[in-house]
């Protein structure tokens, strides 16, 4: 690879330099998802435990002891009304 891995020092780039993409994914992902949906594969209004296995999901939106988690859907994740800490 050709490059500086940092612009404030003299490392070279290679192969294994971290490269910071930081919200850039956020496109990707939601330009995906779009595509899913347009094409009848997901459903933007169906709930995120119907793709997600309920361990990872539960207990992520909790609030005065109750948890919304299962109240998620996929529409709310892609445009940020999830309610959904960063």
């Amino acid at each position: 690879m050709a490059g500086r891995a940092y612009a404030d020092s003299s490392v070279l780039m290679t192969p294994d330099t971290p490269h910071f993409l930081a919200s850039i994914t956020k496109v990707y992902t939601a330009t995906v998802i779009m595509k899913l949906a347009r094409s009848g594969e997901i459903d933007l209004d169906a709930p995120i435990f119907e793709h997600l296995a309920a361990d990872l999901i539960g207990g992520i939106h909790v609030i005065d002891a109750t948890d919304h988690s299962s109240q998620i859907t996929i529409s709310r994740l892609v445009d940020h009304t999830s309610g959904l800490a960063n």
